[in-house]
């Protein structure tokens, strides 16, 4: 499943290596320091996980920099240059670089390409205007797949040169008599997640990035020193484990504000995948799911496609400020002033120019921000004005904040202006809570929005709400520059003007259908999944009756035959049957079939591939094709886009936008037949949409939710505090796997007694292992034995460059064969004819009762 976790960290250069021996590991190679002393570093052992490397350059930088090895002998030889105290003999080692691990999406949910956008994404997100240089590399590990970026901290000129070092990059730090502390820093996790549920909107993917714990825990980064501190660390992950457990199951208002982090709502998804890391057995997390969703504290919203099904959720609480403040939002035109900017300097230059327009005496105005930093440049050019600067924690925050905000006279008063220069980085639940106490103050809201940050999708809609009602921009043509601004405007989240630019532009048709005749080649029908084959089959019929088309030819495959044409395209719909060079939801262009050998070539980035049609390769003819499908398609490629799902509508857009000299996009009546309707149809395709734009849901309480709720315990503190499963549960491994653990009696009875005889305190556990090793028949088996036998031989995660908890968040993905040979394995352990012999004689003095957890106890061998 896709989380969000970054490890950074700076890379200093020490007397044994520098940034080239981090280049040489994460590129799985061969690189030599600028000091001959130091030996080479070699790393090309490990290249079997090495699936992608690279160095993004500033525009403009020589090419021979592009080469991983060259950059890093640049970056670590300017930094020799600097030295001039030995290093053995400094109390702070010069910094070359900043290194982040970055965990991606596994191969089950993105591709390769995919996975690879989106960690450029990441890395390059921090570093804003800055002309830094970054080393990427991408490994494909069996456990977790991830990226190792390292982020220069000097700027390279044009033609080469690294520069100064750049104060106040990725962290911003103060002094402190003899020491230095970090007091702003770049918050990996909250780009990483931003990133990829903005990428899964745009893709239109539906998934969905894990969300932290209601009660989250630590990493220990680093080598674990002895088996005390690992028992250690292993309780208090179980302790805090339990800890979630019942928060999740008595507190749903709390559980569902604390993953939120500021947004207005969430999706229901996010609760199952919730549940899915504490939780089990597959029917009580979506009993449980059910039980959140018919609180009385809990207000669900439709997703727009499924009536009657919740798709979004939040609390009345948070409902209710969000509400007003929206009301706020539609009449407060003179009160609630916005800018909007293509960067933050633009944005700056408006506001200053706003702010000093008015020679009226006043208050000397108040910048917030969510960090000081956010304020820096407006409070610079307002210095003749003595603004005030603070946080809005130091407003809004807790009652720890806010004596900070009060000592230095950071607060509201009636007549002071408030600034806020970089509103798009404020959340909901923030903004809302700032409107309505200065509407409560009569205070006048100036706002600051940096379309550059491209927020609004998936969070900190309200700013881009308030920004979209600012008088639009024209823009001039269906060009390069046009299609970039519309792009930016649509991915910052200002509907309004992104989609009255596209319909002055011609490119949006409402009411007729579709002319999917699509002579011109190549060309491409993008649609919605459900109507792919319909339309794909219209399309293929209209071009051979018109000619289009050469000779059809009928192949043969396991799966039934497909009939295929030179010239045509084709698109894979899975990573079956295909070579390391493809993957799934790519393209391309068929130059040769050949009946004879049931083998068709196909080009695809001026590479020919030959496909064997008997190793079943999951392709299918690529007339009408899905959005996701449609990124991948050439850039003089005509596309119709139909938009007819409600929940990609912000989606298809985007597409449009993107190939907008050669885009076409056709309305269903449906979704929207004028401009305007549009637009909110737009809004409500966001995942961070305004409540008020969804339909509420009565909290229907389904049967089992209320028997959930009679047995419910509302003193949840007077309960023993002994945790409720005896044994440790499976969390080594995915809800698939768990749920095979947990879904009957017998399987759960096998779990108990498998471990019972291979756990640590089993003396003869080393023989029972072996046992188990030669009757069971799934590698699966063999690695939950190894698991519960804590044994050395069990996966050594290493080498996969992240902390041991990620183990179990992101474990290998076993397939629905080794998934039924581990339940079958399971079943035969309680069964005596088996072989395998492991029910006891007696019930041992330290389990609990068998009744507790609904198992019948094995009363003789």
């Amino acid at each position: 499943m896709a989380i969000a976790y970054v490890r950074a960290k700076p890379i200093w250069l020490t007397d044994t290596g520098g940034v080239t021996q981090q280049f040489a590991y994460a590129g799985r190679t061969i690189m030599m320091d600028p000091r001959p002393e130091i030996a080479a570093f070699d790393y090309s052992a490990l290249r079997e996980d090495l699936a992608q490397v690279e160095v993004l350059l500033p525009p403009d930088t020589p090419a021979v920099y592009l080469d991983p090895a060259a950059l890093a002998y640049a970056l670590d030889a300017k930094e020799i240059q600097k030295v001039r105290t030995p290093l053995s003999q400094r109390k702070r080692l010069p910094q070359i670089v900043m290194s982040a691990v970055i965990a991606l999406p596994p191969a089950f949910e993105v591709t390769r390409d995919e996975a690879l956008i989106i960690a450029r994404r990441i890395v390059q997100s921090p570093c804003g205007s800055h002309r830094v240089p970054i080393h990427l590399a991408i490994h494909s590990a069996s456990v977790n797949r991830h990226a190792h970026a390292h982020i220069a901290l000097r700027p390279m000129a044009p033609d080469g040169s690294l520069g100064l070092k750049i104060s106040d990059f990725l962290a911003r730090f103060r002094s402190h008599y003899a020491d230095i502390d970090p007091v702003e820093g770049t918050c990996w996790p909250d780009i990483s997640w931003e990133i990829q549920e903005t990428f899964f909107a745009e893709r239109a993917i539906d998934l969905v990035v894990s969300p932290s714990a209601p009660a989250p825990g630590y990493h220990f980064d680093g080598d674990i020193p002895d088996q005390v501190t690992a028992q250690w660390i292993k309780d208090q992950r179980l302790a805090r484990r339990h800890v979630n457990i019942r928060m999740i199951k008595t507190s749903p208002t709390q559980s569902i504000e604390k993953i939120a982090r500021g947004r207005s709502a969430i999706r229901v998804a996010e609760l199952h995948r919730l549940c899915a890391r504490f939780i089990d057995n597959e029917e009580d997390r979506h009993a449980q799911v059910d039980c959140m969703l018919a609180d009385q504290n809990i207000v669900s919203m439709s997703d727009g496609i499924r009536a009657g099904v919740p798709g979004f959720v939040t609390t009345r609480r948070v409902a209710r400020i969000i509400d007003k403040a929206c009301k706020l939002i539609d009449r407060g035109e003179r009160a609630m002033i916005a800018v909007s900017g293509a960067d933050h300097d633009a944005v700056v230059a408006q506001l200053v120019e706003l702010y000093v327009t008015n020679d009226q005496e006043r208050e000397p105005p108040l910048i917030l921000g969510r960090m000081l930093s956010d304020c820096a440049r407006t409070a610079e050019a307002l210095a003749n004005c003595n603004p005030l600067v603070g946080m809005l924690d130091m407003i809004l925050g807790d009652p720890s904040e806010r004596p900070r905000g009060r000592w230095g006279h950071v607060n509201l008063k009636v007549g002071r202006d408030i600034i806020v220069p970089r509103v798009e980085a404020v959340d909901d639940q923030r903004l809302a809570r700032l409107i309505l106490a200065a509407d409560r103050t009569g205070s006048k809201l100036l706002f600051g929005h940096d379309q550059s940050c491209e927020s609004g999708i998936v969070r900190s809609f309200l700013a881009a709400l308030i920004a979209d009602r600012q008088k639009a921009q024209p823009i001039v043509g269906r060009d390069h520059e046009g299609s970039q601004t519309i792009e930016r405007l649509l991915r910052a989240g200002l509907l309004r003007h992104a989609i009255e630019a596209m319909a002055d532009l011609k490119l949006l048709h409402f009411g007729a259908r579709p002319d999917f005749s699509l002579n011109a080649a190549p060309s491409f029908a993008v649609v919605d999944e459900s109507r792919i084959e319909e339309v794909g089959n219209t399309i293929r019929t209209a071009r051979a009756r018109a000619g289009l088309l050469e000779e059809i030819e009928t192949l043969t495959r396991p799966r039934g035959e497909i009939q295929l044409s030179p010239g045509e395209w084709v698109v894979t719909t899975g990573r079956r049957g295909l070579l390391a060079t493809m993957d799934a939801h790519q393209l391309a262009q068929i130059v040769n079939i050949d009946p004879a050998t049931n083998r068709i070539d196909v080009l695809r980035h001026g590479n020919v591939i030959r496909l064997n049609l008997e190793d079943d390769p999951a392709i299918r003819p690529a007339a009408a094709i899905a959005i996701r499908a449609a990124w991948d398609a050439p850039p003089d490629a005509n596309l119709v886009i139909e938009l007819a799902d409600p929940r990609h509508v912000w989606a298809g857009l985007l597409l449009a936008a993107d190939r907008i000299e050669h885009a076409r996009v056709h309305i269903d009546p449906s979704i929207a037949e004028t401009p305007n309707e549009l637009i909110d149809a737009a809004r409500r395709s966001l995942p961070a949409a305004w409540i008020s734009h969804r339909a509420m849901q009565q909290n229907n309480i389904p049967m089992a939710v209320k028997h959930m709720l009679d047995d419910f315990d509302p003193f949840p503190e007077r309960q023993a505090t002994e945790p409720e499963q005896p044994l440790p549960p499976p969390v080594g491994f995915n809800e698939a796997v768990r749920h095979r653990i947990t879904k009957d009696r017998q399987t759960q009875l096998a779990y108990r007694l498998l471990h019972e005889h291979v756990s640590p305190q089993n003396t003869n556990r080393q023989e029972n292992v072996q046992r188990a090793f030669e009757l069971c028949s799934s590698e699966l088996t063999q690695q939950v034995v190894l698991e519960l036998a804590e044994q050395d031989e069990a996966p050594d995660f290493d080498g996969v460059d992240l902390p041991l908890e990620l183990v179990e968040l992101e474990p290998r993905h076993w397939g629905p064969w080794e998934l039924y040979k581990f339940e079958l394995d399971l079943k035969l352990m309680t069964i005596r004819a088996a072989g395998w012999g492991l029910l006891p004689a007696i019930i041992p003095i330290y389990s609990p009762p068998y009744a507790a957890q609904d198992i019948d106890p094995p009363t003789e061998i």
